[in-house]
């Protein structure tokens, strides 16, 4: 999702892009929090394949919760790809503890849709 467009400075005689003043932001595709290199936060990329129309459509997400939350509603008559866990991942929300923990609700919240 974008939060804000970049924003250019612009010719005055011919109306053309002389620089870009502001750098577009983006945020997460589930709870729209701020992410990107402004905010120090790396997304967790989701990329949704289609067969139909051969599209691919790529979401971006700020947490684990987040990834989980958006997987349960994706529609696609193919199939989606999911983040990498790292290892290496500090920021709360995206380490490998809250990767198994996502996990984890995810999977009682699908057992108490068939019960």
């Amino acid at each position: 999702m974008i939060i804000r467009e970049a924003q250019y400075e612009r010719c005055g005689e011919c109306n053309g892009v002389k620089r870009q003043m502001i750098d577009r932001i983006h945020g997460c595709d589930s709870c729209g929090k701020q992410i990107g290199e402004e905010s120090k936060i790396s997304p967790l990329n989701i990329t949704i394949f289609r067969k139909k129309d051969q599209k691919t459509i790529e979401r971006h997400y700020c947490s684990w919760a987040c990834v989980f939350q958006a997987a349960s509603k994706i529609k696609t008559d193919h199939f989606f790809t999911l983040p990498y866990v790292s290892f290496d991942e500090k920021a709360p929300g995206m380490r490998p503890s809250d990767f198994t923990k996502a996990l984890k609700d995810f999977g009682q919240a699908k057992e108490e849709i068939k019960e």
